[in-house]
């Protein structure tokens, strides 16, 4: 997000932020068998896992992958036994790490 100046606008209102979205990254197959190596993951749980580390919702992860919201609930906490982590934050900064 960026902060826009305070100046005169012709929009109609006061804008106060300007947001720039980017479309996510196609997920990269060799990173997925990287994480299933290092994690001892399955194909779906890799795939999940990446979905997760780019900052995607659950409900989003189980759209995307013709799933249940809780098949995927279900594939996250098997991942987080696997990968000793207790929090989704935690899971992103290892599977970032992993990944670099």
């Amino acid at each position: 997000m960026f902060t826009l100046p305070t100046r005169e606008w012709k929009l109609g209102f006061g804008p106060r932020v300007l947001v720039a979205v980017h479309a996510a990254e196609p997920l990269d197959v060799e990173r997925a068998h990287l994480l299933e190596a290092a994690l001892r993951l399955s194909p779906a749980e890799a795939t999940v896992a990446m979905l997760l580390a780019q900052g995607k919702s659950r409900e989003l992860i189980a759209g995307e992958r013709h799933a249940s919201t809780q098949t995927v609930n279900a594939q996250i906490k098997s991942i987080f036994r696997k990968a000793d982590v207790n929090r989704e934050a935690e899971l992103v900064s290892l599977i970032n790490d992993l990944l670099r």
